[in-house]
């Protein structure tokens, strides 16, 4: 029987991946570019560092409330038009902002409401892609899929931060929110070529079905040992690093006082970190156990952290922010896959839904007293201080890691021949 390929090239071959790729580069694109824009706009506004920690906490809330509906809504219905659907408003609801700014109606509450339903939308477009990627992709050539889609996203979040940031300055923030919608629809068009594999409908009908499917994914979690226990870890790591949004235009403007131009640097370099991470993941990761891909990643993102807290002056500041955005994919995507590979895909929405849920529960309240801590303790201290936390508990933690993990994931490494 002849031995199936593995490696990029194979993965690019597939015509379905290819379409969902390109779509979700140019979502992505915008996306940044909203995320700069939006993080600037209310500290413009408003100049609270209370108000921004409040508009990044409503972009995380929906996280914790409809990530379970939205896993629950993937398994059951169809994610070819949940995801179509997910762009199209989320398009059409960003491109009110500039409207409202163009009538004059220069006010943060519209911010916040459509903060909290693009936020919302993504719960239900994320497990759908999620819960896609195994059914057109074969098992093989996960790990490869998922590091050239993180490579590719990050590599146009390179150009991202940095453009919305000249952008800000040169044309306004109007800009960037238009970029964002148009990326919104391009997403939705490129979806719509996709092919979905029929899928077996095990829908359960009467009065509850639809919650006792959601309690599945929840339970899936619960009774797995490793999946539990990083939930858990990804709960505290995400409380610490839920400030980084706020921290990072703060930082930019009081200790580098570089104002919307440094905020987009910095968010490029944790680009460029996260785009080496998942282009050295996609090329040589697959020759490295999985678990030391994982705990090393955690490790690192703590370290680069504090160190990044430690200069006042912009070089430094890019490097260790590079750093820790490598970091951050070594850790991420072979989670990612190990989770895509490990679960079975008629529950694979609902169980991305329970983990997501649980593990972003801790960033609204994180980004929201950050908002008032920062009020009161200087930046970089702070910044230090999370970092040495991180790090301490990920080395406590990363023995306990590996152990609990999966048998076939601590066998020898995938073989990217």
């Amino acid at each position: 029987m002849k031995e199936r390929k593995t490696g990029i090239l194979p993965v690019l071959k597939n015509r379905n991946f290819t379409f969902l790729w390109i779509g979700q580069a140019v979502s992505h694109f915008g996306n940044t570019c909203f995320s700069i824009g939006n993080v600037w706009l209310v500290m413009e506004l408003t100049g609270s560092t209370v108000a921004m920690g409040s508009v990044l906490a409503l972009g995380f809330i929906p996280n914790v409330i409809f990530s379970l509906i939205g896993g629950g809504f993937a398994d059951r219905y169809n994610r070819k038009k949940i995801m179509i659907i997910s762009d199209i408003t989320r398009g059409i609801a960003v491109l009110t902002i500039p409207i409202l700014l163009i009538l004059g109606r220069e006010e943060v509450y519209p911010i916040y409401l459509v903060t909290f339903f693009i936020a919302i939308m993504a719960n239900f477009f994320n497990p759908a892609f999620t819960s896609t990627i195994p059914t057109i992709v074969e098992k093989q050539n996960l790990l490869h899929a998922n590091s050239l889609f993180v490579t590719t996203m990050q590599g146009l979040g390179i150009a991202g931060p940095g453009i919305a940031g000249i952008l800000i300055a040169a044309v306004g923030l109007k800009s960037v929110y238009i970029i964002d919608s148009i990326s919104f629809m391009v997403g939705a068009v490129m979806t719509s070529m996709v092919v979905f594999p029929l899928r077996k409908k095990r829908v359960r009908e009467g009065k509850g079905a639809f919650v006792k499917e959601i309690g599945e994914g929840v339970l899936f979690i619960k009774n797995h040992a490793f999946f539990l226990f990083i939930v858990l870890l990804a709960f505290f790591i995400n409380f610490l690093l839920g400030p980084i949004n706020v921290i990072l235009p703060l930082f930019s403007d009081k200790i580098l006082h570089l104002g919307a131009k440094g905020f987009g640097f910095m968010g490029s370099a944790l680009a460029v970190g996260t785009f080496l991470g998942s282009l050295m993941t996609a090329t040589i990761g697959a020759k490295i156990k999985e678990g030391y891909r994982l705990v090393s990643g955690l490790i690192g993102c703590g370290l680069f952290l504090a160190l990044f807290g430690c200069f006042p002056s912009l070089a430094p500041v890019l490097i260790f922010l590079a750093l820790m955005g490598f970091s951050v994919m070594l850790a991420n995507i072979s989670l990612s896959t190990i989770f895509q590979r490990e679960t079975p895909n008629e529950i694979l929405g609902r169980a991305s839904g329970a983990m997501n849920a649980a593990s972003m529960a801790a960033m609204p309240l994180s980004a929201f007293l950050t908002g008032f801590l920062l009020e009161m303790v200087p930046v970089q201290p702070f910044i230090m201080v999370i970092g040495t936390i991180l790090v301490v508990v990920n080395l406590a933690v990363g023995i306990k890691v590996i152990k609990l993990m999966p048998s076939s994931v601590l066998k020898k490494p995938i073989s990217s021949d």
